[in-house]
């Protein structure tokens, strides 16, 4: 059983037992109230404000109020009960636990460094700004609703053409498409706003209602219709600037490895 499960189905045993994460009474037989700078003792080991403090801060949707605090106290005192007796069983020593506490420690080190060098290279609202003009300078003038038929080879899309020239349904033929989510709908893509300006000029030279010649593409060649036209409407600034932001972050973080790469010594086993 993973230890994942094994949470999940302590958290339902608590739900259970009567004591919810985030329920709105504590269950019965509730230690007394712990006084001073931490929230409970459990034979004598501590959990802190602090540790209450972080299930909120994960759980951004959670209210912080006393209910949900105490509730929240109920079942770290939970999992610390299983804890202690995990422990009474040495089972720390466990060869499988050690390799989830190792990994689970290098997640949390990766983050924790990710966040320490973001905060060292914080990225302003002018420079969010300036990628955002950019971006809408060369936002397409129209956004187009198109259809498409997605195959293998460039030989299977010219025989779907010729059929659809033919007057078979394009609908029908859709359904022999790569792409089974589309296929379904009869090839129906949606509403698209093509950024890069070659496919922009195949669309805007496309008739409405007229399939495409076979179009190569990156995993495979497709056979396109438009269905409809209209100008675009390209997002405010303040809609999408926590994408752009993040955007730059990982960008910040692909350099900095980079960097770190080239002072590091990285040996890889021979094939």
């Amino acid at each position: 059983m993973s230890y994942r499960r094994s949470t999940i189905i302590l958290s339902a045993a608590i739900l259970l037992c009567g004591t919810p994460l985030y329920a709105a009474k504590p269950a019965k037989g509730t230690p007394p109230r712990a006084e001073g700078n931490y929230a409970a003792k459990v034979n004598g080991a501590i959990i802190s404000k602090k540790d209450v403090d972080l299930v909120l801060k994960n759980n951004p949707t959670l209210t912080d109020n006393k209910q949900n605090r105490r509730a929240i106290v109920e079942e770290l005192v939970a999992r610390e009960l299983v804890i202690q007796a995990a422990k009474e069983k040495r089972l720390e020593q466990n060869s499988d636990v050690k390799a989830a506490i190792e990994s689970s420690e290098r997640q949390i080190l990766f983050a924790a460094g990710a966040d320490s060098y973001l905060k060292e290279k914080p990225i302003r609202d002018f420079q969010v700004r300036e990628q955002y003009d950019v971006w809408i300078k060369n936002f397409p003038k129209e956004e187009y609703k198109i259809r498409r038929i997605l195959l293998k080879t460039q030989e299977e899309a010219e025989r779907i053409v010729e059929r659809i020239r033919d007057g078979k349904s394009f609908a029908d033929l859709a359904l022999q498409s790569l792409d089974a989510d589309s296929a379904k709908k009869g090839g129906e893509i949606g509403w698209i706003a093509p950024m890069s300006p070659a496919t922009a000029q195949q669309l805007a030279n496309l008739k409405i209602g007229k399939a495409s010649d076979p179009i190569e593409a990156p995993n495979g060649w497709e056979i396109v219709e438009v269905m409809e036209k209209r100008p675009s409407q390209p997002p405010e600034f303040d809609q999408i600037k926590d994408r752009f932001r993040a955007a730059m972050q990982q960008e910040l973080l692909r350099r900095y490895v980079q960097e770190l790469r080239e002072k590091a010594s990285i040996v890889f086993p021979q094939d």
